[in-house]
């Protein structure tokens, strides 16, 4: 019987930093004031096919609710004595009246441990498949509400010849530093370095790997790099003499490429079980038609979905509740109004992102209209009425009841104001894949000839049924100098195993949105589109997932180019544009799980970006 594995852990943090990337991407740090350790992890080989784990967990400002076990990565080879959910294998509970099959519960039937505070499992391997097995066992605060929190651990077992042969547990106390990436920006061809000292548990414990982010296609797999087509992610391991990746762009098309440095248990798979990582970007060199400068940036506070930027004439511009009167170098906290928009009489129109049916009016919805007459000082909400006559419901973030406004209010030489929403009409009934209950978007406008206090439909802007994985959604609609009205698309996002081709789309209308143009790609993936028209006419759109991007136009919309990376860290993609003075434009992004080098933790934070640019020609 092999020696027992056993440590007590240091006071650290092992909180409601979620998985990240395509589900097995351990994300470290602290995103609450609430946390979860694990104070003793141990695992004994009770017999020839079978190991037994005792996790002993204390909460922080938290009650430890439950205990589990799951595959690390998403799986689909069914393991005995495990139930399939969410695209894992978790290890099943013994309790038939269990309100869910995987919660384990600290005194309850599957607990081999009688002290409180502390759970011990046994665990049958008869049958498993031959190979090599990462698990997480992990103790956190279901079944209770909120924010989910856990503390970690990894097990590894091997099988072969379908007896148990090796199985260890330990706390990963991988940490990188000195990250660099050298140089960030190259011309088609060149090459890049990418090093970071990684501090390992155990020497030979730790392998790295570059990688994607997120999910890509095949075609989309730069030269050079593999591809795991479990995974749908691309991959490079090798490394040089001192330990870097020296990587060539030979092959690799114009734009930005966003890449992330694993580091993790060398478990002999193509890609490391993720303990640590940073993520990247690289920019490979093409046609340029603008100079770009980011002079600053500013923290705005904790979110991880950046809204929209409201600027007043006087150059005050508003966002998540805040006011900065310089610029966005600094802010203080103000009055909050979504979606907001200055009129030409000065007044401030806003509205709420959700609607709700009309009460016995079929093919009418209200939202709250946000009113402001003294640049935000006071705001006054009503109610305002909407005519969509074959509009049914819609998903924001989650279920909603109604069509969604999103991001745009544009207003009309003669007053009349238009709206971006999108939705489903009855009829819209293709499903979109890995999201039940949901189906393919379409995007639409109303208008309003009342300063939005009743909107009525105009036009559809786009819908079909195959483009991306959403259709057409989150809108960005924006009056160009001659008139044109030109509308932004996202079509989904590729932060799920089965969404990879999620094109930002772009069409125009040129009879003031009541007929619009077929879309077309803009030739970049992305989600939430902003777009901003500047004082000499370029245009400048900001897009995001993974990471913060922006790209411009200097022919009214009708090719981009200078993709720029403002922030490399992956998920939300969320941002906001506008125009702070001629030149100049200010840049708001969020982002889930962002690295602070000094402390090494991860939170949640809004950012702004002062960026200047210049036309190069």
């Amino acid at each position: 019987m092999a020696t027992p594995i056993r440590w007590t852990l240091p006071r650290t943090v092992a909180s409601s930093a979620a998985l990240a990337g395509a589900g097995f991407l351990l994300a470290c740090g602290r995103t609450s004031g609430a946390s979860i350790e694990l104070t003793e992890v141990r695992l004994e080989r009770p017999g020839a096919d079978a190991f037994r784990l005792t996790l002993a967990a204390e909460g922080d400002g938290i009650e430890v609710g439950s205990y589990g076990m799951r595959t690390y990565a998403r799986s689909s080879v069914p393991l005995p004595g495990f139930v399939a959910r969410n695209g894992y294998q978790y290890l099943a509970s013994r309790d038939s009246g269990a309100k869910l099959p995987h919660m384990l519960l600290d005194g309850g039937p599957d607990d081999e441990d009688a002290r409180s505070g502390v759970f011990a499992v046994t665990v049958n391997t008869l049958g498993w498949p031959d190979g090599e097995h990462l698990l997480l066992a992990y103790a956190d605060n279901r079944p209770a509400p909120g924010a989910y929190v856990a503390a970690r651990t990894l097990v590894y077992v091997a099988i072969a010849d379908g007896k148990l042969r090796r199985a260890w547990t330990r706390g990963v106390r991988t940490s990188l530093r000195d990250f660099r990436v050298e140089p960030a920006e190259v011309e088609p061809g060149e090459s890049f370095r990418v090093s970071a000292v990684c501090e390992e548990p155990e020497p030979g414990a730790v392998e790295l790997a570059l990688a994607s982010p997120y999910t890509i296609l095949p075609e989309e797999v730069p030269p050079g790099f593999e591809y795991d087509a479990e995974r749908k992610l691309c991959w490079l391991k090798t490394r040089q003499a001192d330990g870097s990746f020296c990587v060539s762009t030979k092959g690799w098309k114009p734009g930005v490429y966003h890449l992330t440095l694993l580091a993790g248990p060398a478990v002999g798979s193509a890609l490391p079980e993720i303990a640590e990582y940073r993520d990247f970007a690289v920019t490979v060199r093409g046609q340029s038609r603008v100079e770009v400068t980011i002079e600053s940036r500013a923290l705005l506070g904790p979110g991880t979905h950046f809204a929209t930027f409201t600027k007043l004439s006087d150059g005050t511009v508003l966002a998540h509740g805040k006011l900065s009167h310089d610029g966005g170098r600094t802010w203080q906290p103000h009055s909050s109004i979504p979606m907001g928009h200055q009129l030409q009489s000065g007044e401030i129109l806003g509205l709420a992102m959700r609607t709700e049916p009309a009460p016995d009016r079929p093919g009418y919805f209200t939202t709250t209209r946000y009113v402001s007459s003294d640049g935000g000082e006071t705001v006054r909400k009503e109610q305002a009425l909407v005519h969509v006559p074959e509009a049914t419901r819609g998903i924001g973030h989650a279920p909603a009841a109604g069509p969604l406004f999103w991001r745009s209010i544009v207003e009309q030489p003669d007053g009349t104001l238009l709206a971006a929403v999108y939705g489903w009409f009855r009829g819209d009934d293709v499903p979109v894949p890995g999201q039940p209950g949901s189906t393919r978007y379409r995007t639409f406008v109303v208008t309003s000839a009342d300063r939005g206090k009743t909107w009525s439909y105009l036009a559809t802007v786009a819908y079909d049924p195959e483009i991306g994985t959403e259709g057409y959604c989150e809108p960005a609609i924006r009056r160009l100098p001659d008139g044109d009205l030109l509308a932004l698309l996202r079509t989904g996002g590729d932060n799920r195993p089965f969404w990879q081709d999620n094109p930002l789309c772009q069409t125009r209308s040129t009879d003031g949105g009541r007929t619009w143009a077929a879309p077309h790609r803009t030739g970049v993936d992305g989600v939430d589109p902003d777009l901003c028209v500047m004082s000499d006419g370029t245009l400048a759109c900001s897009y995001g997932r993974p990471g913060a991007d922006l790209m411009f136009s200097v022919d009214d919309g009708r090719t981009w180019t200078d993709p720029t990376s403002i922030h490399p860290e992956r998920y939300s993609g969320y941002t906001a544009v506008c125009e702070i003075e001629p030149g100049v434009l200010l840049y708001g992004y969020g982002v889930a799980n962002c690295l602070d080098e000094a402390t090494g933790r991860r939170s949640h934070q809004l950012w702004t970006a002062r960026i200047r640019v210049k036309r190069s020609g």
